[in-house]
């Protein structure tokens, strides 16, 4: 059942069918892992029962940044998305003097000889002049977005759809969306 209600989630067809280059953007550098590991790969991480409310519920795919900047209305509010070069890309609304910026952690499925397969994160902390880069390690994405939370990086995740239509499944389009976006919300639990 999972594999079926998020198909076109995480494969993000285009053109509403998915196709081997869809299936190729999920394993992108690797960001979910080959074909045989994919969907216990996806299970693990976005279907994180640690966590309040599941990674699922805010992983918007290739939603383009901007669309997503439509979404994000208060500092520290986040989502999930596909990096255009692998990985994941969390998007955080920042408020800055004057107005707001998107601010985009990227974080890596790594295979390491010491730690075995891991999620990287490349941390860039300000400091007197200048910053330096602090490399993290994470089991998943859930310990990923646990880090950020308790360091006050990030707020409340905006979901791809409204709280209620995520958890009741209304399949009820929003309005605006993209004929992907579309797509995918057909293929929501009605």
């Amino acid at each position: 059942m999972f594999a079926q209600k998020w198909t076109n989630l995480i494969f993000c067809p285009e053109d509403g069918n998915v196709t081997k280059s869809s299936l190729f953007f999920a394993c992108k550098k690797n960001t979910f892992g080959s074909w045989s590991t994919l969907f216990q790969t996806i299970y693990e991480n976005l279907h994180d029962e640690t966590l309040p409310i599941e990674p699922m519920n805010y992983f918007f795919g290739r939603t383009d940044v901007k669309s997503i900047e439509k979404r994000l209305k208060s500092d520290g509010q986040y989502c999930l998305r596909y990096h255009d070069e692998g990985g994941l890309e969390l998007c955080i609304l920042k408020q800055k003097q004057g107005g707001t910026q998107i601010r985009k952690e990227r974080i890596e499925k790594r295979k390491l000889k010491e730690k075995g397969v891991v999620w990287k994160w490349e941390e860039t902390v300000a400091r007197i002049g200048g910053s330096k880069v602090v490399t993290h390690y994470f089991g998943n994405v859930g310990e990923f977005l646990k880090e950020l939370k308790d360091k006050k990086i990030i707020g409340e995740p905006v979901m791809f759809n409204s709280a209620y239509k995520t958890l009741q499944g209304s399949g009820k389009k929003v309005k605006g969306q993209n004929a992907a976006e579309e797509k995918i919300m057909e293929h929501l639990p009605k």
